[in-house]
């Protein structure tokens, strides 16, 4: 009985020791079968990390260069557009200055040709007064016409006032100035070549610099006129008479027979050197002043003398007729200009 006990423990425990090492293999297999799941499945995260890293990186580049794409093409737009502006603001500009040039050309203009309409006959202006007799002209320098610049070619200016006229680099050329008054005018730098001067009075004008090539001097007032570097050669009907009144030196341009026919002391009394131009004009002043007292003098005696009854008046003619021939000269000489 004891042994079968035995016996049957024994096999008790072997059925017992294989069914252990059963279940522990079995356990071992789904240990194993386990951690394969696991590093198949870590190995699986491990490149689906890879791979999403790769997609970020890749989407990262995209964007980076959509970006750089997108900055460069705002950058030139915005170069499109300051270039553009400044095109814009370059043809404002340049527009808005045309503008104002043609603006101020034409206002010059208007003001040029209502200053020429404004200019009196010289048979419509009156006598100055005795109040008036400081005065050179029936013109003050404050009401002489401002015409610097101005394109006077061809224009009929005969018998105008325009003493004491600032006509500084103005374009005379062909213009008819027939008996016109231009004392004490500025003619500085003009071009009057053609000019037809005739008759006119340039008394104390200032011509230096100016062309007078061709113009026409006939009985031409050329008394203090200031000729410095002016050019008078081909001049017409100019006499050597005329030139001993006006002031000039060797820059002023003559004819071979009017240099000839000058005095013989020309260049020790006539010669102005350039740096004596402003003693010059201010002897020409001086002279003008003591003219203008003279002429006041002779208003006065003129008063004096409409005093005189007609029949005193037929007695002096009778015994001076050589003041009526020289009275007339001037006139007979007008109508033959």
């Amino acid at each position: 009985m004891v042994e079968l006990l035995l016996v049957g423990a024994i096999i008790f425990s072997l059925i017992a020791l294989a069914v252990s090492f059963i279940i522990l293999r079995m356990l071992r297999r789904t240990n194993a079968r386990m951690q394969a799941q696991q590093q198949a499945w870590e190995r699986a995260q491990e490149v689906r990390q890879q791979q999403w890293k790769m997609q970020q990186e890749t989407q990262a580049l995209d964007i980076e260069k959509r970006l750089t794409d997108t900055i460069k093409h705002l950058r030139g737009q915005l170069q499109q557009s300051q270039s553009k502006w400044q095109k814009l603001e370059q043809e404002h500009k340049a527009s808005t200055e045309a503008l104002q040039q043609h603006f101020e050309v034409t206002l010059r203009l208007a003001r040029q040709e209502y200053a020429l309409a404004r200019l009196p006959r010289i048979e419509d202006t009156p006598l100055p007064l005795r109040s008036q007799s400081e005065q050179t002209g029936p013109l003050s320098s404050q009401q002489a016409p401002d015409l610097k610049g101005a394109d006077l070619s061809r224009r009929d200016l005969s018998s105008r006032l325009l003493n004491y006229a600032d006509l500084r680099e103005a374009r005379l050329t062909q213009a008819n100035l027939f008996m016109a008054d231009l004392s004490w005018a500025q003619l500085a730098d003009a071009n009057l070549a053609g000019a037809n001067l005739s008759a006119a009075n340039l008394s104390h004008a200032d011509l230096r610099g100016a062309n007078l090539e061709g113009a026409n001097f006939l009985v031409t007032d050329l008394d203090n006129t200031i000729l410095i570097g002016a050019n008078l050669q081909n001049a017409h009907n100019l006499t050597s008479e005329q030139i001993r009144t006006t002031i000039y030196n060797e820059t002023t341009r003559f004819d071979l027979e009017i240099a000839q026919a000058l005095h013989p002391d020309f260049s020790a009394h006539h010669v102005v050197p350039a740096n004596q131009e402003s003693i010059v004009i201010a002897k020409a002043k001086e002279e003008s002043s003591a003219s203008l007292q003279e002429e006041t003098t002779i208003e006065e005696n003129a008063d004096a003398e409409s005093d005189i009854t007609p029949s005193q008046a037929q007695e002096e003619e009778k015994q001076n007729p050589e003041n009526n021939a020289v009275v007339k000269q001037p006139e007979e000489i007008a109508e033959n200009a």
